[in-house]
């Protein structure tokens, strides 16, 4: 508990307005009520439902692989930290709120269901993996705020995912309602860089603040896609879309910021399709691309 330390580390309690997050710890940590200390090495199975998991830590001793184990075959309400997330393996048939407040590491989180938010903020890394499966697989919103690594699929839907860093990880969704979108909404506010991408079903908007992509990427789309830009932070310039696109059914509106120099191939009728040079790529050859539709 907080009231364990020094009352010299403490002058929120007695000082509230010479308090700051270099001399007071409730400023520093924030709002730690109903959370305290690691929860590591834990083998925790049941049949039925679990609640509110709170911690300063998630981690697995050896720091090797998903050994912290979290195992409720019906629901689980929430885990939540106020620090990383480091080897946990987690399968439960619904999960309302996963919010840790620094790194996801290591980790196996299975959800036979729906999974409403899974808020994350720091990286989700390169050793994480989130599947979302089942009749009624649903991944309502996933955030990160800084870069994503890891892999994420879907069977099911998906709504919105948000990428605040570079997109690094792999994303695959199998949609499970041809006539519903299998995607949303998804925004990266940095590059998308040695990524997977591929979606079996129709998708809303994809939004890339800078690059998307290098020339030996796809991104793969089987069905309609209503939307997608590239280039969007107009702060940055010298933006490529450099990936090749493959979009089996109609892409209604296509915008790249910066060049395209990779290939567009739509099976589909096109609606809006935009190239707009920046100070960068002003006086070249923005369009360099192969651009094949049907």
């Amino acid at each position: 508990p907080i009231e364990t330390f020094s009352p010299t580390v403490r002058p929120s309690e007695f000082d509230p307005d010479r308090a700051n997050v270099l001399n007071d710890i409730t400023t520093f940590l924030g709002d730690t009520s109903g959370i305290a200390g690691l929860i590591k090495d834990v083998d925790a199975r049941a049949s039925h439902d679990l609640g509110t998991v709170s911690a300063f830590q998630i981690l697995n001793e050896e720091n090797v692989g998903p050994n912290m184990t979290l195992s409720f075959a019906n629901s689980i309400k929430a885990v939540k930290t106020r620090d990383v997330v480091d080897g946990l393996a987690l399968t439960t048939g619904s999960l309302k709120l996963f919010q840790p407040k620094a790194d996801v590491s290591a980790s196996l989180i299975t959800v036979a269901g729906r999974l409403g938010k899974f808020m994350v903020a720091g990286s989700f890394n390169d050793d994480s993996i989130l599947n979302i499966s089942g009749p009624n697989g649903l991944l309502n919103r996933f955030s990160v705020t800084d870069d994503f690594d890891g892999q994420i699929n879907v069977d099911g839907r998906a709504g919105r995912i948000d990428v605040g860093g570079d997109f690094a990880g792999a994303l695959k969704i199998d949609g499970s309602n041809p006539k519903g979108l299998a995607l949303r909404t998804l925004n990266v506010g940095g590059t998308l860089t040695e990524g997977a991408f591929y979606v079996d079903g129709h998708v809303g908007a994809l939004s890339f603040a800078n690059t998307l992509g290098t020339a030996d990427e796809a991104l793969v789309i089987n069905g309609n896609l209503a939307k997608i830009r590239v280039g969007t932070d107009r702060a940055i310039h010298g933006s490529d879309f450099a990936l090749d696109l493959s979009v089996d059914g109609d892409l209604k509106a296509f915008e790249a910021f910066g060049a395209v120099t990779g290939d567009i191939f739509a099976r589909g009728d096109v609606r809006k399709f935009m190239v707009t040079a920046d100070p960068v790529t002003a006086g070249t050859d923005i369009l360099a691309g192969k651009i094949d539709i049907l």
